[in-house]
């Protein structure tokens, strides 16, 4: 894999952090980062879909990485924070749910702080279970998964 324009990377990182928390470390970050241009630089078909927005940290840099592209971002979240869980879960589950809530209004509006144009972002609230096998988008280009139970 090429690497990022370190200049570049920077700026957008610096712009991400400004306007929301990121939830995960800077390796996983750079890395994801790295994918999303790799894809839209080598011109694979499909669009960017995360699987777990959480605050919209990771939503947030997969936008901006995608600005200059004619890629769709969907984001599939509850946008209500953690649902409640089951009893595979483990037992301190429970003192987890609503946690991790970044709600639908929120992401929007941090997506449009960064310029990701809101035509482009797919947003898709609801439990996976309910909302993948209905799945709406097309090829994937790219998928980061980030559930928990």
């Amino acid at each position: 894999m090429r690497d990022v324009d370190a200049p570049y990377f920077a700026e957008m990182f610096t712009t991400i952090a400004r306007v929301m928390p990121v939830t995960e470390g800077g390796p996983r970050l750079v890395s994801l980062f790295r994918l999303a241009r790799q894809v839209i630089r080598e011109g694979v078909p499909g669009d960017l879909v995360e699987c777990g927005v959480a605050l919209g940290g990771t939503a947030a840099l997969l936008g901006v990485a995608s600005r200059r592209s004619d890629k769709r971002v969907w984001l599939y979240d509850t946008f209500e924070g953690l649902p409640p869980p089951e009893s595979v879960d483990g037992s301190a589950a429970p003192e987890y749910v609503g946690t991790f809530r970044g709600t639908l209004e929120d992401v929007r509006a941090q997506m449009a702080s960064l310029r990701v144009w809101p035509s482009r972002v797919r947003y898709v609230q609801g439990l996976f279970e309910d909302t993948l096998p209905k799945a709406e988008v097309g090829q994937i280009a790219l998928l980061h998964i980030d559930g928990d139970w």
